[in-house]
């Protein structure tokens, strides 16, 4: 999440464009997520390899 996302989603609803304030609250929301999983997972592997060692 970065001030960029919010910046996005608020210059859509001031343009009236809620297809694009939709779509820029999408990725605000979603994108994070993937992120901190792909982190999760990474941290998971890390483990698995010291467990391993």
């Amino acid at each position: 999440m970065t001030a960029g996302d919010h910046e996005e989603v608020l210059a859509a609803i001031a343009a009236r464009d809620p297809d694009a304030a939709a779509y820029a609250m999408r990725r605000h929301i979603l994108l994070p997520g993937e992120r901190f999983r792909r982190l999760f997972d990474e941290a998971q592997d890390a483990d698995g390899m010291a467990a391993k060692a």
